[in-house]
This record gives C-alpha cells, structure tokens and sequence, in this order.
C-alpha cells in the first residue's frame, strides 16, 4: 500500500467562527482536505466527510495510508504544533457519511476499513 502523504496543514476560521486546522492528504493522485479536531490519547479526530467528491474506499485509502512507514502525517502534524515531539498517532477516528470509523495502525487494511463501514452503514440505514 502507498503511504498517504500531508500536502498541506494550514489554519483557518470557518464559517461557525471556530478557528481551527485544515489538513489536506493526498495518495496515488487522490486528494481530501478535512479539518483537523483534535488529538486525545492517539487518536487523531478529524472532521464528518460526506461522501460526494470521493468513494468512501477512496478515503479509508488516503487514511490508513497515514499508518504507513514512509507517510509524513506525524511529522506533519508535528510542525504545525498539532502533536508534540513525543506523541505518536496510534489511531484516526472520522465520520464518514453519518458512520464513525475507527482505523488504527493495527488494523490498517482498506477494504476491511471499508466492510466494516457498510455493516454498520447498512444497519443505520435499515433503522432509519
């Protein structure tokens, strides 16, 4: 699997007038931005994505590429001061489409990430 590399970290205020980061992530000629929430016990929170530019194999692609060796994301949080120099990411939680996703280091194969996903999508659904 090719590593998913940070193109972009910048900062910005949104329309809800909250100021926060933009990281934009890119692998094999795919792109996402999203913002950046926070980062709690090796866990990176990133922003709800509604899949409408991307597929959600395409994003669980981008985001489990972040866990490979030669990905940037780490350091990339780092020289923002998003991460200091001792924590280490063990883990990305987002939303995609409604859906909480959970991908760690551990568990970073992208069509298990996406199975997984459309269990849970499915039983959303079929309750709405």
């Amino acid at each position: 699997m090719e590593a998913t590399k940070v193109t972009e970290v910048s900062y910005n205020q949104n329309f809800r007038a909250r100021n926060n980061w933009s990281i934009t992530l890119a692998n094999q000629g795919t792109k996402m931005t999203t913002d950046f929430l926070t980062y709690e016990s090796g866990v990176v929170f990133l922003q709800g994505y509604t899949p409408h530019s991307l597929k959600p194999k395409q994003i669980f692609k981008l985001l489990c590429g972040c866990f490979e060796k030669a990905s940037n994301f780490e350091k990339k949080l780092e020289s923002a001061d998003l991460l200091n120099g001792y924590e280490r990411v063990n883990g990305i939680l987002i939303s995609i489409g409604n859906v909480p996703v959970l991908i760690t280091k551990y568990d970073k194969d992208p069509d298990k990430v996406y199975e997984e996903w459309n269990k849970k999508k499915n039983l959303a659904d079929a309750k709405d």
